[in-house]
């Protein structure tokens, strides 16, 4: 099994307590995780193009 985490906090990784919190939990167990920032990504809405059907 593996966790993904994504965080869409604007705060830096170094600065988000919940960030640190899960990662900090996350290290202390056995499960293999891998943590995503969105911070700085520029993510545009749905213009409806229907590619996806």
């Amino acid at each position: 099994m593996k966790i993904l985490g994504i965080a869409g906090s604007a705060r830096k990784e170094e600065t988000s307590g919940v960030y640190k919190l899960v990662k900090t939990v996350l290290e202390n167990t056995e499960i293999e995780y891998e943590l995503v920032s969105l911070r700085g990504k520029k993510i545009g809405g749905c213009i409806a193009c229907w590619q996806w059907a």
